[in-house]
């Protein structure tokens, strides 16, 4: 059927979509994902993302999400166009801020136990995670307030409490590496931000669902 939500940007863009998928049965959810910033000098490919995105009558709400720190500089206009034209056809448009990464793999949070592995986590601190983010972080809300009508997602937020941040909740192991989420993570992330954001969760509920 046609497509109803778009996922765009790179690989964690895409580490949304199984959990969206689920919790969504009656919407038809598409990831468009290049190994870029989803802006027009990312190339041409990406071009013709943002242009079908755009141009489409079917597709009613966009998530934009990538790894941000990884890029060295967030292009602040270029990126707020990208967020007008998906807004100029009147789609819902919301940015996450992602997820918090590690300068360590998940296997060492998956086998922390293990009696021959005793330096192994899962957790960071919390003010180093707000260390990393800000290399990008008031580039990316700067982004999001020249868009008018485009809502930014708190997503780190969900992994972190007070202290600090983790890759594994409940027992449960949420990272396939060090900056991506499993299925686990995956489906926690789409729970959480049904259950935490109206806004978002009316968005992407909209009325007049198809069905297949």
């Amino acid at each position: 059927s046609e497509v109803d939500i778009a996922l765009v940007g790179d690989s964690h863009a895409e580490h949304l979509f199984v959990g969206l998928a689920e919790e969504l049965p009656q919407r038809n959810i598409a990831y468009y994902i290049l190994a870029a910033l989803p802006t027009r000098s990312a190339g041409a490919e990406m071009s013709r993302v943002i242009d079908h995105v755009a141009s489409s009558n079917t597709i009613d709400t966009v998530i934009v999400n990538a790894w941000w720190p990884y890029y060295e500089e967030i292009p602040i206009p270029e990126l707020a166009s990208t967020l007008n034209e998906f807004r100029a056809s009147g789609k819902s448009v919301f940015v996450t801020d992602d997820i918090p990464d590690y300068p360590f793999d998940a296997v060492q949070c998956r086998y922390q136990a293990a009696p021959l592995l005793p330096f192994n986590t899962c957790a960071e601190d919390r003010v180093t995670d707000r260390e990393r983010a800000s290399s990008f972080y008031p580039s990316l809300v700067a982004a999001v307030e020249d868009a008018p009508g485009v809502r930014l997602l708190r997503t780190r937020d969900y992994f972190c409490d007070a202290g600090s941040c983790s890759m594994a909740r409940d027992g449960r192991l949420l990272y396939r590496d060090s900056n991506h989420l499993n299925l686990n993570g995956s489906r926690f992330l789409a729970k959480s931000l049904l259950e935490g954001n109206n806004e978002f969760k009316n968005a992407v509920s909209a009325s007049g669902q198809r069905t297949g």
